[in-house]
């Protein structure tokens, strides 16, 4: 299948650089656009597995054009066999990618990247859009050429919901990966056809997860395993880590994971809370963060150099100075 889709993605004038990831829906491929000299993130979805959702709740998030965390939505290309939809492309990974180097992040990092996380749910929710499938590995991390800032950025909207009214709860199927589920969810997982009454806070509980495995490197439960994952829903019991030595956050992190939804809090409770108050600022530096990442101007060079190497041999001249300008400030 990904030998027809990166032709077909060829066939409509795209170069394929790499692949970025592959969902149970759809498969996404960073591309470059020769006629506007673009690099962006093509999600190629079969036609009969397409839910035009996903294109509507990015048509809406992407109406709130002066939020720098809303992902920009270009195009929808339809054919008999697939649906190609063409977004925004991010620049330095996922959070699922700092999360796997382990890396002990100072108090202030931590305070910028939760910040930005849940001022992105509150945006969505905001305009009445439920995620459901939140997990690491869809957010982003985007630096706009020359802003010196580092911006978090959620994507695939393949499993939303649109809620008419944003404040009420409505009735859902299962989705999402089970390690992020919240209770309401989780229990009627492996009941086919089941729906259960859920709302916004279900992608709070789901940050809390995420965030928790940022900090201290673990999850709530022993290990990433059905068995465990059982036992921790079914026994309620949120056990603070040693690593979470912050009382406010510790705090916070704990509202989000409330067992019972109605006494979790939702995104515009979390950013209210204490843990803000010491610096109300959500910036990420982009000196700061390539420091995290242990990224240099020479590992960079060698990208680049890389970059030209493959380019020059395959005669793709545009390439290169694309490559170039998105080079300078982070990952291919």
């Amino acid at each position: 299948m990904g030998k027809d889709q990166k032709k077909y993605l060829t066939n409509l004038g795209f170069k394929v650089l790499n692949s970025l990831g592959k969902g149970k829906f759809g498969h996404v491929y960073k591309v470059f656009k020769k006629e506007t000299m673009s690099i962006l993130a093509a999600k190629v979805i079969r036609r009969y597995m397409y839910d035009n959702q996903e294109w509507e709740a990015g048509r809406i998030i992407e109406k709130l054009k002066d939020d720098p965390h809303v992902l920009k939505y270009f195009q929808k290309i339809e054919s008999e066999k697939y649906i190609v939809i063409l977004m925004e492309s991010s620049n330095f990974g996922s959070l699922q990618d700092l999360i796997d180097m382990q890396i002990d992040l100072d108090i202030s990092m931590i305070r910028s990247i939760f910040k930005q996380f849940l001022e992105i749910l509150r945006t969505i929710h905001s305009v009445g859009i439920i995620h459901r499938d939140l997990k690491g590995a869809n957010i982003l991390f985007h630096s706009p050429p020359g802003s010196g800032q580092v911006y978090l950025k959620v994507i695939d909207f393949g499993t939303v919901v649109i809620l008419k009214d944003t404040e009420a709860a409505t009735l859902m199927s299962c989705r999402g990966s089970q390690k992020f589920m919240p209770p309401e969810m989780f229990k009627i997982h492996d009941l086919q056809y089941q729906q259960f009454l859920g709302d916004h806070k279900i992608d709070v509980w789901s940050a809390g997860i995420i965030m928790f495995n940022l900090i201290s490197h673990q999850y709530p439960y022993q290990a990433a395993e059905q068995q465990n994952i059982d036992e921790f829903q079914y026994k309620k019991i949120l056990v603070r880590p040693i690593s979470i030595k912050n009382d406010d956050l510790w705090d916070l992190i704990s509202n989000l994971l409330q067992f019972n939804p109605s006494e979790r809090f939702s995104a515009e409770q979390a950013l209210q809370h204490q843990f803000f108050k010491y610096d109300k600022s959500n910036f990420i530096q982009l000196s700061n963060f390539e420091k995290i990442l242990d990224i240099n101007l020479k590992s960079r060079i060698f990208s680049l150099h890389s970059l030209i190497l493959t380019a020059a041999n395959k005669e793709n001249h545009e390439l290169i100075i694309a490559g170039g300008l998105q080079s300078a400030v982070g990952y291919i």
